[in-house]
């Protein structure tokens, strides 16, 4: 390992650890954050909130934005812009 990157995995961590135990993946270096009770969801749709207002967007009620945020794509674009991580790449599970 090069350190050239620090993977964070989004999702509910109990699934993440099934698929990964399915497919003989080990997962115990990784960290796995639930964007449903990550410590940092009320920060990020706070930023959301700003950054919509910013755009000129159409404001949302706090409970949408948490909506919104639980899903993990929407909560990793706002870890790049809160600085969280650098970058996100995105995918599905398909069996």
């Amino acid at each position: 390992a090069q350190g050239l990157a620090q993977p964070i995995l989004l999702g509910n961590p109990f699934a993440i650890r099934a698929l990964c135990q399915c497919h003989g993946m080990l997962v115990n270096p990784v960290p796995i954050v639930d964007p449903a009770c990550a410590p940092k969801l009320e920060h990020y749709a706070g930023l959301l909130a700003l950054k919509m207002q910013e755009q000129g967007k159409a404001t949302m009620s706090r409970s949408e934005l948490l909506q919104h945020l639980i899903d993990p794509l929407w909560f990793a674009a706002m870890m790049v812009v809160a600085g969280d991580a650098d970058y996100c790449v995105g995918g599905n599970k398909s069996s």
